[in-house]
């Protein structure tokens, strides 16, 4: 009974390991269509405010007036960018002087994230996408950072005029992200390897998964690692009851061997020793 059940909870605690496996690679997958997604979306939003002769005239003129004018014009195109994506946060743009919202005020410490990469003269022509942790909530945004090259106009043409920051809401992927106690996730930028998104590793546990998918299209991948810590026998809802019927089972050949211990045993001991006393020669053995 004792091996048997031993046999069913190893069968248990091998189907757990495979179960956590294969939730570890579907919140994988889901995590990188969600990016994916979202990476599309604002690569389009990107390519369209850019390429407006709105926004090229816009970073074109260095005229704080003439820059204020054209900041009025930009309504209808905002709003086709945020049907686009619905998780747009804002669009920074960058005349090479200083940032501009275009949709609302966002936090100083995003700003200065957004600036410090607009002037960074090794990656500001390039196109790349970037995970921000706000400090505060240490809630994550996706921002896409593309250069803005003369198009609309025949002077000047293919010149570079500035750069555009589109930030989106994560709120999907954090969810992902923070439901997952059982793992350990890391969202990492293949081009500075910089990690944004890390819960507690259990590194001295042994690992029993460990997947890596790149997203299309960016520069980010995404790593998901499951231990062997979190597959919990006694959490398990058909481990319960038999754990507590191998715990009874025990009890119960413990009791049925002090019962055949003290009921059999012991009085056919008892009888043995009064036999092996009786003097046959003396005295007169009595049956009963």
């Amino acid at each position: 009974m004792l091996a048997t059940n031993y046999y069913i909870i190893t069968e248990i605690r091998r189907d757990q390991s495979q179960s956590l496996k294969r939730y570890c690679s579907t919140t994988l997958d889901n995590i990188e269509i969600n990016i994916a997604s979202m990476a599309a979306s604002m690569k389009k939003t990107s390519t369209m405010f850019s390429s407006k002769q709105e926004t090229q005239s816009y970073l074109q003129s260095a005229s704080r007036d003439t820059h204020q004018l054209q900041r009025q014009s930009f309504s209808d195109l905002i709003g086709m960018s945020q049907s686009y994506t619905p998780d747009l946060v804002d669009i920074i743009v960058w005349d090479k002087n200083s940032p501009t919202s275009m949709i609302s005020y966002i936090p100083a410490d995003m700003e200065n994230f957004t600036v410090e990469r607009f002037r960074n003269s090794a990656m500001n022509k390039q196109s790349y996408f970037e995970f921000y942790i706000q400090p505060a909530t240490r809630e994550p945004f996706l921002m896409y950072f593309s250069p803005v090259f003369m198009t609309t106009f025949s002077e000047d043409f293919g010149k570079y005029i500035g750069n555009i920051a589109i930030i989106c809401k994560t709120e999907t992927l954090s969810k992902l992200v923070n439901s997952t106690f059982d793992m350990q996730l890391q969202i990492k930028d293949e081009t500075s390897k910089r990690i944004y998104s890390l819960p507690a590793p259990e590194a001295s546990n042994p690992k029993i998964y460990e997947e890596t998918l790149r997203i299309p299209n960016t520069n980010l991948s995404v790593d998901g690692t499951a231990y062997q810590s979190q597959v919990s026998l006694l959490n398990d809802s058909r481990s319960g009851p038999l754990i507590l019927f191998a715990l009874l089972s025990l009890f119960y050949l413990a009791y049925i061997a002090f019962a055949v211990h003290h009921i059999i045993i012991r009085p056919i001991h008892k009888l043995n020793q009064e036999i092996e006393s009786i003097d046959y020669e003396h005295d007169k053995p009595q049956i009963r």
